[in-house]
């Protein structure tokens, strides 16, 4: 059974101790120390910031994360994490396995899976302002889904992967479709657990995003066709105008959300869910509009 490290009140006591003992000392005592391991192991993949964290942390506004914390609260954290963990579990028919850790990142990442010694550490940062009560659910379950199908075996051994790999070494050798597949079915798989929404809250998109790769398929599938078996890089199309002028980012999660879609047209879910990268992505043709 995966477990929920709620880093969140180890913040709160840094808070409450920054100004008496020193910001960057309680950092240290009250939140660093205590959650070494998982934090080294997030900060180890460079996915806060290119800064030291002590700098990031001397421009924090401690007074945005007071209010914050009272937010979680009120939204029924820890909790509500663990009925979205029970909601895929229940899906899946399996536990999954690891830990999933909530905490505040200070700019960093959102969402992240970090594979060590053959378990998921899937992280989602809560300190992102949205109006939007669902999104951090939305974060947990696309993460889950990456957990979900990652865990199948046979799935990551049929591009040379190995889930007991360092997460460098793992990314190093994923094809460029077995990113896009896994991104599109993590985006699906958020939408299982939380039906009912518009695509483009499963997507993290605004709707000129959406608008974008509604009407721009055949340019998303062409870069798609000249990265498509590359290994590793897996970030190209991540950053807005990856794609020219005008293009929003992530546009490889777009394809693959599509291509799961028509893919499910065919198959079941649970079939999709552990299918091979290049066969769900020929189920998708793109629209001439």
């Amino acid at each position: 059974m995966s477990r929920i490290h709620y880093l969140i009140d180890d913040f709160k006591a840094f808070v409450e101790k920054a100004e008496t003992e020193g910001k960057r000392e309680a950092f240290e005592r009250y939140y660093l120390m205590p959650n070494k391991f998982l934090l080294t192991l997030l900060l180890n993949q460079k996915f806060l910031r290119k800064k030291d964290i002590f700098s990031v942390l001397d421009e924090t506004d401690l007074e945005f994360y007071r209010r914050l914390i009272k937010k979680l609260e009120s939204l029924g954290y820890p909790e509500r994490a663990r009925l979205t963990v029970d909601k895929a579990e229940i899906l899946l028919k399996r536990v999954i396995p690891g830990n999933i850790i909530l905490l505040f990142t200070l700019g960093g990442e959102e969402g992240i899976t970090i594979y060590e010694n053959g378990m998921p550490n899937i992280y989602v940062g809560l300190d992102y302002p949205q109006d939007n009560e669902i999104y951090f659910d939305l974060v947990l379950a696309h993460e889950l889904g990456h957990a979900g199908r990652d865990t199948i075996p046979g799935v990551m051994e049929a591009y040379g992967g190995n889930i007991k790999m360092g997460h460098s070494e793992l990314l190093s050798v994923t094809p460029f479709e077995e990113h896009v597949v896994g991104e599109g079915m993590a985006t699906y798989f958020s939408e299982v657990i939380y039906p009912n929404n518009s695509p483009m809250d499963y997507l993290f998109y605004q709707k000129w995003e959406y608008d974008w790769c509604q009407s721009h398929e055949s340019v998303i599938w062409d870069n798609f066709q000249k990265a498509r078996g590359t290994l590793g890089n897996l970030s190209r199309f991540y950053k807005a105008g990856s794609l020219g002028q005008g293009s929003p980012g992530r546009t490889d999660y777009y394809l693959g959300y599509r291509a799961v879609q028509e893919a499910l047209t065919k198959h079941t879910f649970n079939e999709v869910l552990g299918m091979e990268a290049s066969k769900v992505i020929s189920f998708f043709k793109p629209s001439l509009l």
